[in-house]
């Protein structure tokens, strides 16, 4: 279900949450959707020929010859438009075309939603609002779909002006209990904002489905010319059939969300492999040693699940670590792995006075 967005209506829409919501927004937290204000790039925050996660929680995914740059881009809804201050957006540059979408090739922009997320949501109807903006005009489609591919439901929407920002909420039927569903931490369910889409994964709109679909026969081919831009901004995913205010959330806070998911010891806007010693782990010693030195990286806030760690020297090198009165590309080993931290230890070999590293952990789903 589609519903047109009128300014003046917005702060009485405030009002008309059903009572039996009240306990989900007491905590300030009605929008499941993490980073959906792309503040947070911990990456980067220019991919060319793009693939995987972008803006913190993002992911843009292709199946096809077409190739697209993601960007931050400072492209934005106004405040007189969206009623906020927002500092990016997220947006796809159609770089190498697909003119012809075949059967199975897909572009899209999707998050995952953990299943502890998903939960409070499962089973009752949600809205999803977003702020789009597309060079190519007319149908596309946003879905949700379950962790097991199992069950999905497709929303159309359209988009009528060419290269300005509008406005759009759906509403999506309360998900089935049937299919395989996740409630803890996997994946919940996934949102998708589609570009282009081939057959296997057309369906018919504004009901649950049994199978893996994104879209329907009318989604437009966004892939099909260089000049194609595509621009998401404000996504909110809310329980109930009234679009709401976006959810203003500060930025620790939000930050401290993604960091369950990836985290780095770089600075915030430092891309991960920069030669730099600034924000890295280590441990200095008192006079040179050849035993091994062992440094605890512990995290207040537990991860997803047990990460996976990618670890750099202070030049850059990956997989290598610094050691004091040594240098750089020298032997570092990653151990004792969990949610809350990790060990990682130097030779047992090479005389040193203490070692750093760099890394970044990812609990990703």
């Amino acid at each position: 279900m589609i519903r047109t967005w009128r300014p003046e209506t917005l702060a009485q829409e405030r009002n008309r949450y059903p009572e039996g919501l009240l306990s989900i927004y007491a905590g300030g937290m009605k929008n499941t959707i993490i980073n959906g204000d792309f503040d947070i790039w911990q990456r980067g925050t220019s991919f060319a020929a793009a693939g995987g996660y972008m803006a913190d929680r993002w992911v843009y995914g292709s199946v096809g010859v077409g190739v697209a740059t993601v960007s931050r881009s400072t492209t934005i809804p106004t405040v007189a438009q969206s009623g906020k201050l927002s500092n990016y957006s997220f947006k796809v540059d159609c770089t190498t075309i697909d003119a012809s979408i075949g059967a199975s090739d897909v572009y899209h922009i999707y998050q995952i939603v953990e299943g502890y997320n998903w939960k409070n949501f499962a089973q009752k109807s949600v809205t999803v609002s977003f702020w789009v903006r597309s060079t190519k005009t007319g149908t596309f489609c946003v879905a949700l779909r379950n962790g097991g591919a199992d069950r999905s439901c497709v929303i159309e929407y359209t988009i009528s002006t060419s290269d300005t920002w509008e406005r759009k909420t759906v509403t999506f039927p309360a998900s089935p209990s049937a299919g395989t569903w996740d409630y803890t931490n996997g994946v919940g369910v996934q949102l998708l904002f589609v570009i282009a889409a081939g057959s296997n994964y057309h369906t018919t709109a504004d009901a649950w489905q049994t199978g893996n679909y994104e879209a329907t026969a009318n989604q437009v081919n966004g892939m099909d010319s260089t000049s194609n831009d595509f621009y998401l901004s404000q996504v909110q995913l809310e329980v109930g059939d009234t679009a709401t205010d976006f959810e203003i959330r500060d930025f620790e806070t939000e930050l401290a969300m993604c960091q369950r998911y990836y985290r780095k010891s770089y600075e915030t806007e430092t891309v991960p492999a920069t030669a730099t010693v600034v924000g890295s782990a280590g441990v200095a010693i008192s006079g040179a040693s050849t035993a091994a030195t062992v440094v605890h990286v512990n995290w207040q806030s537990a991860m997803r699940t047990t990460p996976t760690i990618s670890y750099w020297d202070m030049s850059g090198n990956a997989s290598k670590v610094f050691y004091y009165a040594v240098g750089n590309n020298r032997t570092g080993t990653v151990s004792s792995q969990g949610n809350t931290g990790f060990l990682m230890t130097s030779d047992a070999a090479t005389s040193k006075t203490g070692m750093r590293f760099q890394y970044t952990a990812s609990a990703e789903l």
